[in-house]
């Protein structure tokens, strides 16, 4: 397996990617066209699973993808509903696309 060199996102650029998703989030009646969150529910009908697509994460690794939902979820969300979040993830349209995820 090749080892690659690892960067992360400098913190000012991952706190404006929060508070730009944080803001839109609360927004539940938007217009907007990204970055578009879905929230699937659990088993018991918690949010369990939550997929952003957004072109803003073109130049952003997944694990720094995955942060920012996550802490952009505990400005947004209750912490009892942040606990039931098992997954997060960040995709592009593109990558959205080739998941087949239903997201337009």
């Amino acid at each position: 397996m090749p080892v690659r060199e690892y960067h992360r996102i400098p913190l000012n650029l991952q706190s404006e990617l929060v508070d730009r998703l944080a803001k839109e989030w609360k927004r539940k009646k938007s217009k907007a066209k990204q970055p578009v969150i879905l929230e699937e529910p659990g088993r018991r009908g918690k949010v369990a699973r939550i997929y952003v697509v957004w072109d803003a994460w073109a130049d952003l690794d997944r694990a720094d993808r995955n942060g920012i939902i996550l802490d952009a979820a505990e400005k947004v969300k209750m912490p009892e509903e942040v606990k039931n979040i098992i997954f997060a993830m960040g995709l592009t349209p593109e990558d959205a696309d080739r998941f087949g995820l239903k997201w337009r």
